[in-house]
């Protein structure tokens, strides 16, 4: 069969052609494809005899591709690392954050308020990390229902699988409010800034450089938060300032100090939880907008209930505190 009549087929959602397409020629080890369904992206062959030995659609690993190309403009690498990755992290999201995500997608297709954005139900399910067209159509449905989009066709949604749609002002309002990080503030100037750069680095659509600076960022403020605390807690310390390492044993030692009881325990856990999110997201292959948000909320609790708990401290210097 000549080159031009072959069928091709995405090794990542097995779209075939016409809608997928793949260069004839490459000049390393991977392949590169371009489909309307994932986007445009390189695929190791590696990676590609590993998807392929497999036989399964890989619906998140498309959504991500989908995402880097669509917001970021990237034509992502999917290597046998990445396939790796996303086994040991749980992309799912909940209707919220789908809803969210839909919005976005549409308002990131409008020039101006009134504009109709085409949709193709089986193309477009990845935007959402959805896994069916079926699932996208809810969502839409949802957001007529609740007024956020309007639908820009003739007749009834639903009679078609592709359409129009249009962002409404109280779809835009809704990205607005939901985009908004609330940037806490300690009593200590050297956590404040690296929260500042985590929240800097905290918003939707930005992609996963940011997010790892995110995670790097809260990190340090939980390295920053040891050596303050500890020395609240124990006086000017006498050993290295905080590392990755020891931070976790300086938190561990506060705790002791400022709380008891089940409380002491329940601290210790969250700083232990806490640092091992940043850690784990600071280093990942692959880091989504809500493992961000989540890594940054686990910082700012742990930090707040520190701060508030030393602040009453200093106010009643007379109490009884644990020792």
């Amino acid at each position: 069969m000549p080159e031009s009549e072959k069928v091709i087929i995405c090794p990542i959602c097995h779209l075939q052609s016409p809608d997928v397409q793949k260069e004839a020629f490459t000049s390393g080890d991977y392949e590169e494809y371009a489909c309307a369904r994932c986007g445009k992206y390189k695929i190791s062959r590696t990676a590609e005899v590993i998807v392929c030995n497999q036989g399964v659609k890989l619906p998140f690993i498309s959504a991500w591709i989908r995402e880097k190309h669509e917001y970021g403009g990237e034509r992502p690498f999917v290597t046998s690392d990445i396939l790796n990755s996303f086994v040991s992290i749980n992309p799912t999201r909940d209707d919220q954050v789908k809803v969210k995500q839909l919005l976005y997608y549409v308002n990131s297709k409008t020039k101006s308020l009134g504009q109709s954005v085409g949709i193709v139900d089986t193309f477009d399910f990845p935007i959402i990390w959805g896994y069916n067209e079926v699932e996208l159509r809810a969502y839409f449905q949802h957001l007529i229902d609740e007024k956020m989009v309007e639908y820009a066709d003739d007749g009834s949604f639903g009679n078609s699988f592709a359409y129009n749609v249009k962002i409404t002002v109280k779809g835009r309002a809704f990205l607005s409010d939901k985009d908004s990080v609330s940037v806490m503030s300690s009593q200590w100037d050297g956590v404040n800034e690296y929260l500042k750069v985590a929240s800097d680095n905290l918003k939707p659509l930005e992609g996963c450089a940011m997010y790892k600076n995110c995670a790097h960022s809260c990190r340090e403020a939980i390295v920053a938060l040891s050596d303050s605390v500890y020395e609240d807690g124990h006086g000017k310390y006498e050993i290295k300032p905080s590392n990755y390492s020891n931070a976790l044993s300086k938190l561990e030692l506060s705790a002791a100090v400022f709380f008891s009881g089940g409380k002491m325990k329940d601290i210790r856990g969250a700083a232990k939880r806490a640092i091992n999110l940043a850690s784990k997201f600071a280093h990942a292959d692959s880091v989504e907008y809500f493992q961000a948000r989540q890594c940054y909320a686990c910082t700012c609790a742990l930090i707040d209930v520190f701060d508030s708990q030393i602040k009453l401290k200093k106010a009643s210097p007379q109490q009884d505190w644990p020792s």
